[in-house]
This record gives C-alpha cells, sequence and structure tokens, in this order.
C-alpha cells in the first residue's frame, strides 16, 4: 500500500507538486545506484542464463488491456471523440491484416527509370507518392514522396526515390507500421503467396485512417469505384 498504491495515488492528485518533492531523492539515489549497475545486470544476466534460462518476460500491457482502457475512456471527460476513436484504430491496427488497408498495385503511377520532371507532367493524380518500377520489369523497386522535390533540382529523379520494404499479404498493419519506422520509410509493397505484388500501402494512408476516418478501411482505395464499368451494359 504505501509503495505503490499511496504514493501513485498522490501523484496523479497533485502531480506537480510531488514530481517537485520526489525530484531530489530520486536523483540522490540514481547516483548512489549507479555505480552498481553494471555489477547489477551481470548478475542478473548470468542468473537468467543459468538458473531459468527458459523464462519468459510478460508483456508490459497486453493488447486486452488496451482495449478495455480504450472502452473506460467513453465515461472520461478528457478523451473527446476524436482521441477516443483514433486510440480505437490504434489498437485495432495489431488485428488487422495488411490485405484489408493495402491500396490496389495500380492504384499510384508508376514509371520506369530514367523518372525525369517531364515524365511527371504528362500525368496527374492525388496521392504526394509516386512508384518506380525496376528497369526490366514492372515490379516495385522504389518510392519517391513528391512533396521532397520542392528544393531539388536534379533531372534524374528516381535517384532520388526510397526502395520500398515486401511484406506478404498476411501481416499485420502494426507489423508494417513497425518496420517503416525502424528503416525509415514510407511505403511497402505487399506480396501474395506466389510473391507477386498485389498492393501498396503508405505511411501517409495508415495515419489518415488513424486519425481522419471513422472507421478503419476495408477497402484498398478510398478513391477508387468499389465496381467499374469495363463494357457497355456489364
Amino acid at each position: 500500500f504505501f509503495s505503490e498504491m499511496l504514493p501513485k495515488c498522490i501523484a496523479v492528485l497533485t502531480p506537480q507538486s510531488f514530481s517537485v518533492l520526489c525530484a531530489g531523492p530520486i536523483s540522490l539515489s540514481l547516483k548512489v545506484v549507479r555505480p552498481l549497475l553494471p555489477v547489477l545486470t551481470a548478475i542478473n544476466t548470468v542468473t537468467l542464463r543459468l538458473v531459468w534460462p527458459g523464462l519468459k518476460p510478460e508483456p508490459y500491457l497486453a493488447l486486452s488491456d488496451l482495449e478495455r482502457a480504450v472502452k473506460m475512456s467513453g465515461s472520461d471527460t478528457t478523451l473527446d471523440v476524436n482521441q477516443q476513436r483514433a486510440l480505437a484504430h490504434i489498437v485495432s491496427l495489431a488485428d488487422r491484416r495488411i490485405d484489408e488497408w493495402m491500396r490496389p498495385s495500380g492504384s499510384l503511377p508508376r514509371f520506369a527509370p530514367p523518372l525525369t520532371l517531364d515524365k511527371l507532367r504528362e500525368r496527374s493524380w492525388e496521392s504526394p507518392y509516386v512508384l518506380i518500377s525496376e528497369p526490366d520489369s514492372d515490379e516495385i523497386a522504389k518510392s519517391l514522396w513528391l512533396p521532397g522535390l520542392a528544393t531539388n533540382r536534379q533531372k534524374r529523379l528516381d535517384t532520388l526515390a526510397d526502395p520500398v520494404i515486401y511484406v506478404p499479404w498476411c501481416t499485420s498493419v502494426a507489423a508494417v507500421v513497425e518496420r517503416l519506422a525502424k528503416e525509415n520509410l514510407q511505403v511497402a509493397a505487399v506480396v501474395n503467396e506466389h510473391g507477386q505484388t498485389i498492393g501498396v500501402m503508405t505511411l501517409d494512408d495508415i495515419l489518415d485512417t488513424i486519425f481522419t476516418t471513422d472507421s478503419p478501411r476495408d477497402v484498398g482505395d478510398v478513391d477508387e469505384p468499389i465496381i467499374r464499368v469495363i463494357e457497355g451494359g456489364k
């Protein structure tokens, strides 16, 4: 009670006063313990490998805990409807497969290298991305974020493009977001079980789905018609 519940309750009720009060003792404790940290870390590592080699740490926060927290936040006046919806969408990233949110592979313009500004002017589209294919095939190799070209005057635009990551269709959206952030990239190419590229997912699409839509997207491209006439009467 005195080591866990009481300090946390006081900190929630009076955060500023409590933080100022605790800053000094915490700083002093860190200075005392810091010289012992390497020894304690070594003892902990040896113990885990020799005594409990199969011990797996429990997750700090399970997905079900996050879902429960989002539901309970409905009665919290500090969260408005938009914030609750964004939190619910973020939690849903772990359960959503990438093929449910991806764009069809033909929804973004694709150019073969070399890419020049004149080629871009020949077509029009709304997305800030263009795809660049392999020199000898139609497979996606790179992506180019057009707003980043505002101050660049190079003739070969494909040299400024970033590589794309390739992910299987059954990968979760959360795993794709984590990998894009780790590799500092913005576009993922989705492949099926035969290795064929069936769609793409951009970081902008994911953020747009989380923060600006009422529900996670169930179709690949909100601008693409679900049914398209291919012949008269069909």
